[in-house]
């Protein structure tokens, strides 16, 4: 089926459409994987080695990581990739094989893919049983639906109704926007720098997916202006990982958006998006 670029460079965002289905293939660097394993490899060369073993059409960063002080270590006072031992990433990766890598996030978004393809969002971290692939660890833009943002909003006005965290019950049939203090932190950061890098996806209920990648460099737009993205194209599930100069799309064979050449050397989770 088609792949459609909708691209905005006004705004420094790329953004791919699968027209049909696509499949989620999380990418995970180990050291073993390496041609090297005493050298290590780079995060881009696992993209461009699992794109082309697995004839992978858009890869991009996943979630938020960080590094152990001798990873922190390693990577200033060296060119080299920092084992990915180091890594500690914030959120995790189901692998076909059903191996899991990364730790949990029980207050983030997971998706999950099962082998038809199905996808299923949602809060917390991926299900035990009944999946596929899947990642964890990403921030909510839509999950079933319903969108998240700065503070829970209401579809008429409700003396008491709790304006940040868990609605009332009584409430819930008026939610339209559910509070989330990850989306607010990044919503807070963009519009203090629009240019700040961003990353997300979703789906349609037809199955449709769009990945979009906004560059870490002005001009921008803000977290909301991003999350409207999938919005706009009829999304009812949608979630954001890693931001700011972590961010890169690898598309057409190379990356249309690159990371920051430390990130390079310490990132070991991405996703890779593949057309069926």
């Amino acid at each position: 089926m088609a792949i459609i670029n909708h691209d905005d460079l006004s705004k420094n965002v790329f953004i791919v459409e699968f027209d049909h289905k696509c499949q989620l293939i999380p990418i995970v660097r180990q050291d073993s994987d390496a041609i090297d394993p005493s050298e290590g490899e780079s995060f881009p060369d696992t993209v461009r080695r699992e794109q082309k073993n697995r004839k992978i059409d858009i890869c991009t960063n996943a979630c938020w990581y960080d590094l152990s002080l001798n990873g922190k270590s390693d990577v200033f006072l060296g060119d080299d990739p920092v084992s990915a031992n180091e890594t500690t990433n914030q959120g995790t990766a189901l692998l076909p094989s059903n191996k899991r890598y990364g730790n949990p996030s029980p207050l983030m978004a997971y998706v999950a893919q099962k082998e038809d393809l199905t996808w299923v969002f949602g809060m917390g971290d991926i299900p035990d049983n009944g999946f596929y692939t899947g990642i964890g660890g990403m921030c909510p833009l839509i999950i079933n639906g319903l969108k998240y943002g700065d503070g829970n909003k209401y579809s008429k006005v409700i003396d008491g109704s709790n304006i940040v965290g868990e609605p009332r019950e009584q409430d819930r049939e008026f939610l339209i926007q559910r509070n989330n203090n990850k989306y607010v932190a990044l919503l807070e950061a963009s519009r203090d720098t629009p240019g700040i890098g961003k990353i997300g996806f979703g789906i349609t209920p037809e199955g449709k997916c769009y990945v979009a990648v906004q560059a870490h460099q002005n001009p921008g737009m803000t977290f909301d202006d991003f999350r409207d993205i999938f919005i706009n194209f009829g999304c009812n599930n949608a979630v954001s990982g890693d931001g700011s100069d972590s961010v890169f799309m690898f598309r057409d064979g190379d990356f249309v958006v690159k990371s920051n050449e430390l990130k390079e050397l310490t990132m070991t989770f991405g996703v890779g998006f593949k057309d069926v």
